[in-house]
């Protein structure tokens, strides 16, 4: 199930309602959530879903969310995998798109949907992109 906000709620030009919902409304977003959560059966780290889900909508959109946020190389994957809710959001969900854009650049999008799937076969995130990337999670900078 996906709940959103009402678009009438935040949408105020009535000529391009259309328009600015396709670009800026939440439903890639959101649905991209539910795919990752239906292919890993829930085990996941939050970062993960939540940079994935971003990088999606930037793919398909265009929309790049946080890309005037400053600080980020402050924030490393292990902080992003243990710590998620304790950093600062802004920070953290911008970090989070930037390390899944960055794996998907170098080593592509279908990279991402193995991670996926080895994570919804039971294993972790780290024995996970060991398995299909080759390389320690934490080493991705």
């Amino acid at each position: 199930m996906i709940n959103i906000l009402s678009p009438s709620l935040w949408i105020n030009d009535v000529e391009d309602f259309n328009i600015i919902y396709e670009k800026e409304g939440p439903i890639v977003h959101e649905f991209t959530h539910l795919i990752v959560d239906k292919i890993t059966h829930g085990n996941y780290p939050m970062w993960l879903t939540e940079g994935i889900a971003l990088y999606t909508e930037y793919k398909l959109t265009g929309f790049e969310w946080g890309k005037d946020i400053e600080h980020v190389d402050g924030i490393d994957i292990k902080s992003l995998d243990k710590n998620f809710y304790g950093l600062d959001q802004y920070i953290a969900y911008r970090k989070s798109f930037e390390v899944i854009k960055k794996i998907s650049d170098i080593w592509g999008f279908e990279k991402l949907k193995d991670i996926l799937v080895t994570l919804g076969e039971g294993n972790n995130l780290k024995s996970s992109t060991k398995a299909v990337l080759k390389i320690n999670l934490y080493e991705i900078e």
